[in-house]
C-alpha cells in the first residue's frame, strides 16, 4: 500500500511542490523534518503564512527533540521569510533564536549560514563593499571546510557584486559568473539557484550592462518556467523583463508586466514589490500619465524604495523645474560620491538642471557621469554619459 509520507518526501526531493503538499497533508501528523519540508513547499507555492506556520512548528519540534542545528535552520528560514517582506523586527527575532540554539555549535555549517545572513547580506544591502568582500572571503573558507556548495556559491556571488560596485568590473563579474556556473552545474538547492540568478541580473542592471542583463534575464525566465507560477522568483523575473522592455521603449508593455509582478509579489517580497511599483511609475511618467506616475512612485516609497530620480523627473514633467532641482540635489547629497547608485541621479540631474537654467549644476553632474562611465567601463553607462553630454552646456 502506498505510503503518503514516503511519496511526499520523494515529490519534495524532485521539486514537485504541488504533489508534495498534497501528500504531506494526506500523511497526517508530521515530525519536525517533514514540517520543515512542508514549509519549503508552501513557500514555493507562494503561501507565506502557511510556510511560517509550518516552519514555526518545525522549530518547536526540533527544540523538543534536542536537535539545535536543525532548529537553527528552521529559525533562519523564518528570518528570511520575514526579511523578504520587509519585517525587520520579526526577522531579527528569529536570528536571535538561531544564535540561542547554536550557542554550543559555533563551528557548525549552520553557524556559517547565520553569519552569512548577518554579515554579508546586511552589508550588501547597505552597499558596504569592503565589508562584503572581507566577510564573504572569510565565510567562503569556512564553507569550503564544511563542503557546502550553496554557501561557496553565495559568498562568491556576494564578493563579485561588491567588487563590481567598487569599479573592479572584470574581476567582479568573473566571480559573479563563476558562482552562476556552479548553479548551472547542479547540486545547489533551488532557492539558492534563484538567489544567484537574481543577484546576477541585479548586478547587470546596476551597471546598466543591458546586453548581459538581457542574456541572463532570458536564462532566469527559462528557469522560472520550471517553477510554480506563484513562486517569488517568477515575479522578480517579470520585474527584470519589465525593466528591459522599458529600455526598448515599450512603455505600455513594461507597465503591464510590472503591474502584474507587483500584484504577484506583494505578499512575498517587499523589495520586489517596491521595484515593480517604481517601474510602473517610470512607464507612466514616460507615457505622460503624471497623476498615475505619482501614485506609483509613492507606492514604491511605501514598500521601501527611494523614488528618485523618477520623482524629481516627474516634478520637471509637471512644469516645476525649481522643485525638481531641489529634489534631485537632496538625493545626490544623500549618496556618497563614486557609487553606482549615483549614476542615474546624475543623468537626471543634467536634464533637470538645464531646464532650471542651473548650468554649473548640469556640467558638474555630466562630468561625474562621464567619470563613472570610464571607471566602470559599462557600455550602458557610456551611452548614458554620451546622451547627457550631447544635451549638456557648451564649455
Amino acid at each position: 500500500m502506498p505510503d503518503p509520507l514516503v511519496d511526499a518526501r520523494a515529490a519534495y526531493g524532485r521539486g514537485d511542490w504541488s504533489a508534495a503538499k498534497r501528500l504531506f497533508l494526506d500523511a497526517g501528523e508530521l515530525g519536525p523534518a517533514d514540517l520543515h519540508a512542508l514549509s519549503d513547499v508552501e513557500w514555493w507555492l507562494g503561501h507565506v503564512q502557511q510556510a511560517r506556520v509550518a516552519a514555526e512548528a518545525a522549530f518547536a519540534g526540533f527544540e523538543r527533540a534536542g536537535a539545535p542545528r536543525q532548529a537553527a535552520m528552521a529559525a533562519l528560514d523564518l528570518a528570511g521569510l520575514h526579511f523578504l517582506r520587509g519585517e525587520e523586527t520579526s526577522g531579527s527575532t528569529w536570528l536571535t533564536h538561531a544564535h540561542r540554539v547554536l550557542h554550543d555549535h559555533s563551528d557548525s555549517v549552520e553557524s556559517v549560514y547565520l553569519d552569512y545572513l548577518e554579515q554579508v547580506e546586511s552589508a550588501l544591502a547597505g552597499w558596504e563593499s569592503a565589508a562584503v568582500i572581507d566577510s564573504a572571503t572569510r565565510l567562503r573558507e569556512r564553507a569550503q571546510a564544511h563542503g557546502d556548495p550553496n554557501l561557496i556559491a553565495m559568498t562568491t556571488m556576494a564578493q563579485g557584486r561588491a567588487m563590481v560596485r567598487q569599479g573592479r568590473v572584470a574581476a567582479g563579474f568573473a566571480l559573479v559568473e563563476d558562482s552562476m556556473a556552479a548553479a548551472l552545474a547542479g547540486g545547489l538547492k533551488p532557492e539558492w539557484i534563484g538567489y544567484l540568478y537574481c543577484n546576477l541580473v541585479s548586478a547587470c542592471h546596476e551597471l546598466a550592462d543591458l546586453a548581459r542583463m538581457r542574456v541572463w534575464t532570458e536564462a532566469l525566465s527559462a528557469w522560472c518556467s520550471t517553477l510554480p507560477a506563484e513562486a517569488v522568483f517568477s515575479g522578480i523575473c517579470q520585474v527584470h523583463q519589465a525593466q528591459l522592455r522599458q529600455v526598448r521603449g515599450d512603455w505600455a508593455g513594461s507597465e503591464a508586466d510590472a503591474a502584474r509582478a507587483g500584484a504577484h509579489l506583494c505578499e512575498l517580497s517587499a523589495e520586489g514589490t517596491a521595484e515593480a511599483h517604481y517601474v510602473v511609475a517610470e512607464a507612466r511618467r514616460l507615457r505622460g500619465d503624471l497623476t498615475g506616475a505619482e501614485q506609483a512612485y509613492l507606492m514604491a516609497h511605501e514598500f521601501g524604495r527611494d523614488p528618485q530620480p523618477g520623482m524629481a523627473l516627474l516634478r520637471l514633467a509637471q512644469g516645476r523645474p525649481d522643485v525638481a532641482l531641489r529634489s534631485i540635489h537632496a538625493a545626490l547629497t544623500a549618496e556618497d560620491r563614486g557609487t553606482l547608485r549615483r549614476v542615474r541621479l546624475c543623468s537626471a540631474a543634467v536634464e533637470i538642471a538645464l531646464a532650471a537654467s542651473a548650468v554649473d549644476v548640469a556640467r558638474k553632474a555630466a562630468d561625474e557621469l562621464d567619470e563613472a562611465a570610464r571607471d566602470y567601463d559599462s557600455s550602458g553607462l557610456r551611452a548614458m554619459a554620451w546622451h547627457r553630454a550631447g544635451r549638456g552646456p557648451a564649455r
